[in-house]
C-alpha cells in the first residue's frame, strides 16, 4: 500500500508538555548558573518526559469517544432512517456538478443509480430511496482548503495521497495506507481518532458503517467519487479485535 505526507500545520502542544518543558528549562538554567551536574540531569529528565508525554498523551486515545458523543444524535437519526422499514440498501456516493451526495436505496438489491436522477431531490420513487448530504463532505472541503488542492477530476492516486497526508498530519489516524486495484480501492488506517471512534461506531451503529460509512470513511469515498466523477460504494469495513486497525474496501461503479 502507498502513503504520502504533505505539509499541514501540526496541532498544538498540550499544557502538560509545555509545563514539563518549562520546568526542564528552569533546571538547566539553574544548573548553568550553579555549575551543577545534578540539576542539569534533572532538567534533561524533564525534557525527556515532555517528549514522552507528547508521544503518548491521553488526548489521542479519548478524542474518539468525545467526537462520538458530539455526533451521537445525528448518527441516531440516520440509524433510524436505515433501520427496519427504512432505507436498507447499500449507499451510493454520487458526484453532482457542485457536490457529492449519498443515495440510500429502499431495496438492498439495487446495484446502480444514474447520477442524473438525484439532482435537487431528497426522496426518489424510481428507484425508491433517499438522497442525503454526504457525511464526510464537509471534512473533504476542509482538507481541500487546508491543502489548497481540489479533488475535482484529479488523478486518483494523487487524491488519495492528499487524504493520507491530511489524515495523519491532522491526527485523524496514526497511519493511512491505500492500494488501488482496478475498480476497488483498499484503505488501511490505524487508530482512527484514537481507536475509540471506530469501536463506538461499529458497536452502536453497524448499519451506518456497512452502508455509507462513518464521516471519515465517507470523506474518502467522496474524494474517490469526486476524482473519478463516478459513483462509489463502500463494499466493506473491518475493524480489528482491539479496535486499532480499520480496513475499508471502496468500489467504483460505472
Amino acid at each position: 500500500m502507498a502513503s504520502e505526507r504533505k505539509g499541514i500545520p501540526k496541532s498544538r502542544s498540550s499544557p502538560l508538555v509545555v509545563s514539563l518543558s518549562l520546568a526542564g528549562s528552569l533546571f538547566l538554567f539553574l544548573a548553568i548558573r550553579s555549575n551543577s551536574l545534578f540539576l542539569g540531569l534533572i532538567g534533561l529528565g524533564f525534557f525527556f518526559f515532555a517528549s514522552l508525554s507528547y508521544l503518548i498523551t491521553p488526548r489521542w486515545f479519548f478524542r474518539g469517544e468525545l467526537i462520538f458523543s458530539l455526533t451521537n444524535s445525528s448518527l441516531s437519526l440516520l440509524s433510524r432512517l436505515m433501520g427496519p422499514g427504512g432505507y436498507r440498501g447499500k449507499g451510493f456516493y454520487i458526484p453532482l456538478e457542485e457536490d457529492i451526495v449519498a443515495f440510500i436505496p429502499k431495496e438492498e438489491t439495487l446495484l446502480y443509480l444514474p447520477k442524473e436522477s438525484v439532482g435537487g431531490r431528497t426522496f426518489l420513487r424510481n428507484p425508491e430511496g433517499i438522497v442525503l448530504s454526504a457525511p464526510g463532505g464537509e471534512l473533504l472541503k476542509t482538507i481541500e482548503n487546508l491543502t489548497g488542492e481540489s479533488f475535482d477530476e484529479s488523478e486518483l492516486h494523487y487524491s488519495l495521497s492528499l487524504i493520507s497526508s491530511a489524515f495523519t498530519e491532522l491526527e485523524i489516524s496514526r497511519s493511512f495506507e491505500f492500494l488501488v486495484e482496478g475498480e476497488r480501492v483498499f484503505v488501511r488506517m490505524e487508530d482512527v481518532i484514537g481507536r475509540g471512534f471506530c469501536k463506538e461506531m461499529s458497536f452502536n451503529f453497524p448499519e451506518i458503517c456497512e452502508r455509507i460509512g462513518c464521516p471519515f470513511c465517507s470523506a474518502i469515498a467522496c474524494a474517490i467519487s469526486k476524482s473519478l466523477k463516478k459513483p462509489v460504494i463502500i463494499d466493506s469495513v473491518d475493524l480489528s479485535p482491539d479496535g486499532r486497525v480499520t480496513e475499508v474496501i471502496f468500489r467504483v461503479l460505472g
